[in-house]
């Protein structure tokens, strides 16, 4: 349980040895009626570790697009291609 939240917990050790020199494995916490990740885990061969939490999560609402508008003026050109 997280923040009430009824999880499924998946530890995942990744395949590639190259991977694996930077992440031994990670442990993901997800509310399995929603499919959505609430807490993640990464620990690293070092023994040091980095964990996100999170909260609050919004889905299925429509994005505010103007932050990632791109600025044009009368010189710029578009490439449709």
């Amino acid at each position: 349980m997280i923040d009430g939240v009824q999880t499924a917990k998946l530890d995942l050790v990744p395949k590639d040895p190259a991977v694996r020199n930077n992440c031994t494995h990670m442990t993901i916490w997800v509310d399995a009626s929603r499919g959505i990740s609430l807490k993640q885990s990464f620990y690293m061969p070092s023994e040091d570790y980095r964990t996100a939490v999170y909260t609050n999560i919004k889905y299925n609402q429509k994005v505010d697009e103007k932050p990632y508008q791109i600025n044009t003026n009368s010189k710029t050109t578009r490439d449709e291609h």
